[in-house]
C-alpha cells in the first residue's frame, strides 16, 4: 500500500508540473536526418539545424526561427536585433548569429544566396559568416544537405513557439559591425581576373572530364568552361581556371537544364556538378549551334562531336595507379554503369571491384574478370558511349 501511495504521489506531482507549465512542444519542419551545412574554409566540420527541444528550427513564411549547433557554439536565426528572412517564396536574406563566427548572411553579394527549392525543400546556395568563413547548403555534397517540409503560404509560423525559439536575445559585442565582408576569405577567390565569355573562336571539342577537387583537372579546359557558362547561362563566373563550388553550381544548373542529352543517357536523374563526356558533347554542340553553324553544309551530329574523343578510354590502368585517367573511369563506372564507386582519382579496392562488376555484366571472359581496367574492359567502355 505504501508502495502504491508513493507511486500515485510521484504521478500526481508530474502532472501537475506539466500541467502548470506554458512551453509548448515545437514541431520543426526540417528533415532530422537531413540538416547539416559543411563550413567551407574550416577543417572543423559542419552546422547542423536543431530539429527537437526548445531550439527547434522552423521554417516560416517571412522567417527562420530557432537555432543550430556548430564547433563555435549556438548559431541563432533569430535574435533581437536581426533576423533570417524568408520572402515567401522560399529566397532567404537576413543574418543569423554566432559569438565565434560573427554575423552569418544569408543573402552574401559574392555568391550564390541561399534559398529553398520548394519542389524538394532542399536549400542551396552559400551563407557567409564575418570570421568562419562559408557555409554551404548542396544536396550532392556530404554533411551539406538540409531540407524542410515547408511550402510557400502553409501555416506553419501558427505554431504557438517558445520564447527561446522564437526571439533569444543575444548579447552583441559593442562596436561588433553588420559587414560580413570584413574578414572573410572570397569565395571564389578573387585574383583580378575577369569573367570573360566564351567566343566563337574557342573549341571545346577535346575538354578532359573534369572532377571537382581533382587537382589534375586541366586549368586550360576549366577556363573554357567558365567562359561556357558565362555566355550561355549568365553564370558571372571568375576566370580563372580552378574549379570551385560556385563553378560546380552553375555546372548543375546546366546539366539539369540538359537532362535529355547529358543525364538521361547514363541513367541517372540528379546532377553532379562534374563534366563527363557527354557535357562535353552537349557543350559542344550549343555552342557551334549558336556560332552560325547551322547550314546543310555543317549539320551537328553526335557521331561528328564524338570524334575528337574516340577512343575515349585508351589507357590501361589497375590498382594503385592515380590521375585523371582513373577518375574518368570512376566517373564511368558510377554515373554510366550504376556502379558504386567513388570519384577519387586512385584505383582502389572499391574501383577494382566495379572493375569486376563491369566486366562480368558486359560478356569478358572470366579468365579475364581481374579488375584490371585493360584492352577488352576499354573496348566494352568505349562502345557503350557511342565510341564503336
Amino acid at each position: 500500500m505504501k508502495y502504491h501511495n508513493w507511486f500515485l504521489s510521484v504521478l500526481i506531482l508530474c502532472l501537475s508540473f506539466g500541467t502548470s507549465s506554458s512551453v509548448y512542444a515545437i514541431a520543426s519542419n526540417i528533415d532530422a536526418t537531413y540538416k547539416t551545412a559543411s563550413l567551407v574554409n574550416s577543417d572543423s566540420g559542419y552546422i547542423s539545424f536543431v530539429t527537437s527541444g526548445p531550439g527547434a528550427v522552423i521554417v516560416g513564411n517571412t522567417r527562420i526561427t530557432g537555432t543550430a549547433t556548430s564547433p563555435y557554439g549556438t548559431i541563432y536565426f533569430t535574435t533581437d536585433s536581426n533576423a533570417v528572412t524568408n520572402d515567401g517564396s522560399g529566397r532567404l536574406s537576413g543574418k543569423a548569429w554566432n559569438s565565434e563566427m560573427g554575423w552569418i548572411d544569408f543573402a552574401p553579394t559574392d555568391a550564390k544566396a541561399v534559398s529553398i527549392d520548394v519542389a524538394t525543400g532542399q536549400f542551396r546556395g552559400f551563407a557567409k559568416s564575418q570570421f568562419k568563413g562559408w557555409i554551404q547548403f548542396d544536396c550532392s555534397a556530404q554533411f551539406s544537405c538540409v531540407k524542410t517540409s515547408w511550402k510557400p503560404g502553409n501555416n506553419s509560423e501558427k505554431i504557438n513557439y517558445t520564447s527561446s525559439a522564437q526571439t533569444v536575445p543575444v548579447v552583441i559585442p559593442a562596436g561588433t559591425s553588420n559587414n560580413t565582408n570584413s574578414s572573410v576569405t572570397p569565395l571564389p577567390d578573387i585574383k583580378n581576373v575577369t569573367t570573360e565569355n566564351l567566343s566563337c573562336d574557342d573549341t571545346i571539342s577535346g575538354m578532359s572530364v573534369i572532377v571537382y577537387g581533382d587537382e589534375q583537372n586541366k586549368s586550360t579546359d576549366v577556363v573554357l568552361l567558365q567562359k561556357f557558362l558565362n555566355r550561355y547561362e549568365n553564370a558571372g563566373l571568375v576566370v580563372d581556371g580552378e574549379y570551385k563550388t560556385t563553378d560546380v553550381l552553375a555546372v548543375k544548373d546546366w546539366q539539369e537544364k540538359h537532362a535529355s542529352a547529358v543525364l538521361t543517357p547514363l541513367g541517372i536523374r540528379k546532377a553532379s556538378g562534374n563534366i563527363s563526356l557527354l557535357s562535353v558533347v552537349e557543350m559542344a554542340r550549343v555552342h557551334k549551334s549558336n556560332c552560325g553553324f547551322r547550314s546543310a553544309q555543317y549539320k551537328i551530329t553526335q557521331k561528328m562531336l564524338l570524334q575528337p574523343f574516340c577512343p575515349y578510354f585508351d589507357v590501361q590502368k589497375q590498382y594503385g595507379d592515380t590521375g585523371v585517367a582513373v577518375s574518368k573511369i570512376q566517373y564511368f563506372l558510377s554515373h554510366n554503369e550504376g556502379l558504386k564507386v567513388a570519384v577519387t582519382g586512385v584505383f582502389d579496392v572499391r574501383t577494382v571491384n566495379a572493375v569486376k562488376a563491369f566486366q562480368r555484366y558486359n560478356g569478358i571472359k572470366p579468365e579475364n574478370i581481374n579488375g584490371i581496367w585493360g584492352t577488352h574492359t576499354m573496348n566494352r567502355a568505349n562502345q557503350a558511349i557511342g565510341c564503336e
